[in-house]
């Protein structure tokens, strides 16, 4: 009996692991868009999330250009209250990597690598996603922006030039 249950507590574990554990990975394109303003976009939203329901309360992002490559480390948190019940305070933790793939469409790959509930990831994947493409639709809009203007020079020799260095 004991050798059974330690057998059944051992795939219930492992299957824990393999479900709330691991990367989440999550690719999209950007067909109208040249590869400097996804980039820029990509850039922005890392350095700016914008939440509705959830308060930043911190943001380490870490720009690697050359790399085309953005590491984020963030710490959410929000005071939830449901009908009827007592408010409570609940916090989220993300660690994901966004990289730039240069290809025709550009697009991104984005790759949770914290621990967690993989649809979560998936959830965060999508929002910033949408965030790229709101601030790619504002460009295509406007037929610039500041930020882009700004960026375009520097960001597109580094991005569809190799380093002669």
């Amino acid at each position: 009996m004991f050798l059974g249950t330690n057998r059944l507590l051992f795939a219930a574990l492992s299957c824990a692991f393999f479900v709330l554990g691991g990367c989440t990975t999550v690719t999209r394109s950007f067909p109208n868009s040249p590869a400097y303003e996804v980039w820029a976009a990509m850039v922005e939203m890392a350095e700016h999330p914008q939440y509705k329901y959830w308060s930043v309360d911190s943001n380490n992002v870490t720009i690697d250009e050359p790399a085309r490559r953005i590491g984020v480390f963030r710490r959410l948190s929000r005071v939830v209250r449901g009908p009827g019940k007592r408010r409570y305070h609940e916090e989220r933790h993300w660690r994901f990597d966004i990289r730039l793939e240069e290809l025709d469409p550009p697009g991104a790959l984005f790759v949770s690598r914290g621990w967690g509930v993989p649809q979560q990831a998936l959830m965060e994947a999508d929002l910033y996603f949408a965030g790229v493409q709101q601030w790619l639709d504002q460009v295509g809009k406007t037929g610039h922006s500041s930020e882009t203007q700004d960026l375009q020079p520097q960001t597109q020799d580094r991005i569809l030039q190799p380093d002669n260095h």
